[in-house]
Formats: structure tokens, C-alpha cells, sequence
């Protein structure tokens, strides 16, 4: 992987502190001092808090929590996922959308524009603007529209399938 630049150590097997750090190549793993181990994938911006809290600001990561870390929590923008001994992947984009897939285990999404809690369990997600905003872009001015879609079908264990030959041979 390669970390952007930074006072902050990012050699791989040394010992990170609180901070933020900016991920702009590859995968890295993450393991925190509770238990809990994160996978990031770039380009990824990750706020370091605690060995029980961190902020995505925007990327996504995939977060496997031992029951130890139970209560492990990942913010973003616009929403807090608290863990309950589970595997679950988070999303975040620029303008706070995100989307939360629960592998397995559970999960408890407290959304901030709602004011709402919800409960996730393996194979729900919740998407909240960033997922619609990737399988149904929007076109260029004067870019003719091109077929996107409906849907993202569940292929289970946390697979999702996406094709280009949906349906009728549309591509």
C-alpha cells in the first residue's frame, strides 16, 4: 500500500498512534489494540481515536471484530456503526453518504440525518445515498443515458453481483 505523506508512522508492523491517515494505493490492515482489525482500501481517509473508536471520513473498510471489541465503533459523516462481535464493511463518501453491509454478526446504525437507530444483521445493509449514486450515476450533459441496474443482487456470504448482461442482453 501507499500511505500520502505524513508525520505520522506508516511503516508496515510499526505501532500507529491517534491521527489521520490518508491511504492512496493498495489495501492496509489495521489491528487495534481491542481486538478489532480493519482493512482499508484505497483511497481511504481514516481517523485513528482509540483502540474502540475510529472515524472514516471517506473510503471504505471492512472491519472484523473479535468478541472481546464488542462495542467497536466506526463513525462517519452522517451515521455511528457500533459493533456486536461481527464482520462488516463500511462505506463513506465526500459528501457524507454512506452504506453499511453487515457480513456477519450485528450491527447498530444510529443515522444522524434521521435521528434514527437501526439494527443490521448478516446480509442487510443500509445505504444511504452512496451505493444508488454508484449503480445509477447520473449522465453528462448531452451524454446519452445508458442502461444502470435496478438493482444489486445478494449472491450471499457478502457477494454481491453486478452484471453487464442483465436482463434482455442490455449492457
Amino acid at each position: 500500500c501507499r500511505w500520502a505523506a505524513s508525520t505520522l508512522p506508516t511503516a508496515e508492523g510499526s505501532r500507529v498512534s491517534a491521527g489521520t491517515y490518508e491511504l492512496v494505493e493498495g489495501l492496509a490492515t489495521l489491528k487495534f489494540d481491542s481486538g478489532a482489525e480493519v482493512v482499508l482500501e484505497a483511497p481511504a481517509t481514516l481517523e485513528l481515536i482509540d483502540a474502540m473508536n475510529c472515524r472514516l471520513h471517506r473510503g471504505t473498510l471492512v472491519s472484523d471484530v473479535p468478541p472481546q471489541a464488542i462495542g467497536f465503533t466506526i463513525d462517519t459523516e452522517q451515521a455511528r456503526v457500533v459493533d456486536y462481535g461481527t464482520r462488516f464493511g463500511v462505506s463513506a463518501g465526500a459528501n457524507g453518504e454512506y452504506t453499511v453491509q453487515v457480513l456477519t454478526g450485528r450491527v447498530e446504525v444510529e443515522d444522524r440525518t434521521e435521528a434514527a437507530t437501526h439494527n443490521l444483521t448478516a446480509g442487510q445493509n443500509l445505504d444511504r445515498g452512496l451505493l444508488q449514486q454508484k449503480v445509477n450515476p447520473q449522465s453528462a450533459p448531452g451524454e446519452p443515458n445508458r442502461w444502470q441496474p435496478d438493482r444489486i443482487i445478494n449472491d450471499g456470504g457478502g457477494w454481491q453481483l453486478l452484471s453487464s448482461g442483465y436482463g434482455r442482453g442490455k449492457d
